[in-house]
């Protein structure tokens, strides 16, 4: 049934774009271990997210995060009392902040 599906897809991408499948001689004839001579090198995404919405979530949590250990940085380098790491984070000189989440663990 799957293969039916992939077989008639393929079908009806040939007839709308025109194009033929390779075939078995000019399968044969590529080299498999070939590699190209130069590569295009792009920088690699901040982090990966299934769509946009969940990557601009990650982000917002990112800075929320950051913003919120460098408000509690500034207050343990100041000396005031009990500065609030955010969980999850490694304070400077503290003990680890251990990062609370539901499910088993």
């Amino acid at each position: 049934m799957l293969v039916k599906e992939i077989e008639e897809s393929a079908c009806q991408h040939f007839r709308e774009t025109g194009k033929r499948p390779l075939g078995v001689k000019k399968i044969f004839v590529q080299v498999p271990d070939f590699r190209p001579k130069h590569l295009d090198h792009s920088p690699a995404p901040a982090c990966h997210a299934a769509s946009i919405e969940q990557y601009r979530q990650l982000r917002r949590e990112y800075r929320e995060h950051f913003a919120s250990y460098r408000e509690a940085s500034e207050r343990l380098k100041k000396g005031l009392a009990d500065p609030k790491f955010p969980p999850g984070s490694f304070p400077p000189r503290l003990p680890y902040v251990p990062e609370f989440r539901a499910g088993p663990a």
